[in-house]
């Protein structure tokens, strides 16, 4: 490819000599062409290709006029002029003189620019570089943190399972109420670990798939334990529709638990006292293709429709203010989006 490029561009600087010296040589419209031709070269190759093929129409039009000026090749009038004027030597040198220094001056600052130009890019390519694996080592990072989090909640979770059965003594009222309040606490706190953990594994490129036979009942009886918890005290409803005889569904399990969890948590979190959590499960067809839609409904404060597109944004809220009502850090519903597009 290089080879035939340089024969290209050779050809294009002999012919375009010929079309300059038929036109009138040193006083030919063409020769402006030249210019034109060493732009293009400096934008497509660098400064050394640049400045040969300068030098080398240089050489053909300085030989063109000289060649004109002896005799050996006919002159030609330029197309403004029905006759020609043989050029003295002093006007040969010249014209000579004016061509070096036109496309001296060419070369000079466009391959110099187009230069600096490719030496910031590359600057950039390296700086973009550096950003790319500075965000993959941080998610890497993330992933490990949160997954040495993830042992000692657990611990502190089987710790306040063993309180609760009296495994040393019994306990009293106050006791098992603080205890709850540990195990809540520690359920939550576990829950955003498994979404910074399945965050951090996505924006590092190491979240798989393992898709399986999944039975939608035990799926749903699953998601529904999972949640009750983060009911407390709170009165609220937490209601199941699912449509009998639904056949198992091939999906990633955990991936489609931890969906339909984060969903319910948010509708939880955000319903007031004595509202109603509803999750159903149905078959829906789309395309053709027969398959389950998953609804979550709740009657909480809802969305504004303005607010949709940020609140699936990680790290952003509704209310993003310290005095917010709702607590929370603004990954849940970004983690959902990301999940669902993996399991579509």
């Amino acid at each position: 490819v290089l080879e035939t490029q340089g024969l290209n561009t050779v050809a294009d600087v002999v012919l375009l000599t010929g079309a300059v010296h038929l036109t009138g040589g040193a006083l030919s419209p063409l020769f402006a062409t030249y210019v034109i031709l060493i732009s293009v070269v400096a934008l497509l190759s660098n400064r050394g290709v640049t400045t040969l093929i300068a030098a080398l129409a240089f050489v053909s039009h300085a030989t063109a006029l000289v060649l004109g000026h002896l005799g050996v090749v006919a002159v030609y009038p330029p197309p403004a002029s029905p006759v020609s004027q043989p050029f003295t030597a002093a006007q040969l040198a010249l014209a000579i003189a004016f061509a070096g220094f036109v496309l001296g001056v060419t070369t000079f600052f466009t391959s110099g620019l187009l230069a600096r130009l490719k030496r910031k890019t590359r600057q950039l390519e390296q700086r973009t570089e550096e950003l790319l694996e500075a965000g993959q080592q941080k998610s890497h990072f993330m992933a490990n943190v949160t997954h040495e989090l993830r042992t000692p909640i657990h611990g502190i979770c089987g710790l306040t399972d063993l309180l609760d059965a009296e495994i040393y003594g019994p306990l009293t009222e106050e006791q098992r109420d603080a205890h709850r309040s540990i195990r809540e606490s520690a359920g939550g706190l576990l829950r955003l670990i498994d979404d910074l953990l399945t965050m951090a594994k996505a924006e590092a490129g190491a979240l798989r798939l393992r898709p399986a036979d999944v039975p939608l009942p035990e799926l749903v009886e699953s998601v529904v334990a999972s949640v009750r918890w983060m009911i407390g005290t709170k009165e609220l409803h937490l209601d199941v529709e699912a449509e009998l005889g639904l056949p198992p569904l091939k999906t990633d399990r955990g991936k489609l638990s931890q969906v339909l969890v984060n969903l319910l948590s948010n509708a939880v979190k955000f319903t007031p006292e004595g509202g109603t959590v509803t999750l159903r499960v149905r078959a829906e067809e789309r395309d053709g293709v027969p398959g389950v839609a998953f609804d979550v409904v709740d009657t909480g404060i809802g969305i504004p429709p303005a607010q949709l597109e940020r609140v699936f944004r990680p790290f952003r809220q509704v209310d993003g203010s310290d005095e917010r009502e709702f607590g929370g850090v603004g990954l849940g519903l970004s983690l959902v989006k990301r999940l669902v597009e993996m399991l579509e």
